[in-house]
Order: structure tokens, then sequence, then C-alpha cells
């Protein structure tokens, strides 16, 4: 049987700001939060995660949200300021973030964001993500895997495939 909840939830994308404010206020009953997460709009199930770790105390998720709120945000691809920020600072969290971000579509809104979620990336997995580069990649993108690594950088000249990212 179809729930009020159910319902509601299905019509929620139109009070996604008011959602989100609720949210940042912990004013939500988890078992309702933890549906938010797992929605099928991947922005309202972002805009809950966000407002989750952004809440007091800024940075920290509830113990029963934590596997919900990791697939929202890795399902999120809005250009969310706080979406970086929580990328910088959760290194395992970045690197699926792009791997999955970055090779689908490079686009340019993210940049900041690709850019903060390679802060906490180590070298083999900045030139993991920078081979999953196309031609399309954005020149910012491709500067910040690189960073100041002469040895990134000789591996993408090395790299024949994408010939446009040489000159990045």
């Amino acid at each position: 049987p179809t729930t009020i909840k159910v319902i509601a939830l299905q019509e929620i994308a139109a009070f996604g700001s008011i959602v989100e404010m609720l949210c940042y206020r912990r004013a939500i009953p988890l078992d309702t939060l933890i549906l938010l997460l797992r929605h099928e709009n991947s922005k309202i199930a972002g805009r809950a995660a966000i407002a989750e770790w952004a809440a007091e105390p800024q940075g920290t998720i509830r113990d029963a949200l934590k596997e919900d709120w990791r697939k929202a945000i890795i399902r999120f691809d809005e250009a969310e300021h706080w979406l970086g920020e929580i990328l910088k600072r959760d290194h395992e969290l970045a690197l699926e973030w792009l791997k999955i971000h970055i090779k689908a579509e490079d686009r340019y809104e993210l940049s900041e964001i690709y850019q903060k979620a390679t802060v906490p990336l180590n070298f083999t997995e900045r030139l993991e993500i920078l081979k999953l580069l196309t031609d399309h990649s954005h020149r910012k993108t491709v500067l910040s895997l690189i960073s100041d690594s002469p040895d990134l950088y000789a591996k993408l000249l090395e790299d024949k495939t994408n010939i446009s990212l040489h000159l990045s």
C-alpha cells in the first residue's frame, strides 16, 4: 500500500530548497532522511546529503546515514560549493566520485569541483584519473590533476590517445 510519505517523496522535487533547509537544521526524522538520501532524483538526494554534512557539527554524518549519504554524494553532480569541500576532505569518496563523473562528461561548470576532488589524491590515483580524460576535457581539470608534478606531465605526454591534452 502506498503511504502518504511515499506519495510526498514523489512530489518533493518542487520543494527542494525547503527540504534542504530542514535537513540542514536536522529537522527531518532519520527514517525520512534515509528515504531522501535514496531518492531517485539525484538532486534531491544530493542536496539532502550536502545539508547533512553542512549541519552542525559540520562535516559529521550520523552513523545511521553514512552508507546512504555516501551513495547520494556519489550520484550528485551539481556545481555545489559544499560538494567540493566534502570531496577535498574524503580521499576515497573523491576518487570514486571522479571515476564516475569525469569519464561521464567533463563539464566546465564542475571544474572547481574536479579541482577540489583531486586535492587528496596521490600520484597513482591522479594518473588513473588522467587516463580517463578525453579530448573534450577542460584545461583546468588537466592542470589540477598534474598539479606541480613533472612526472605526471611526462606520463600525459607519453599518452598518444589524447594529444589535444598535451598543451593543457
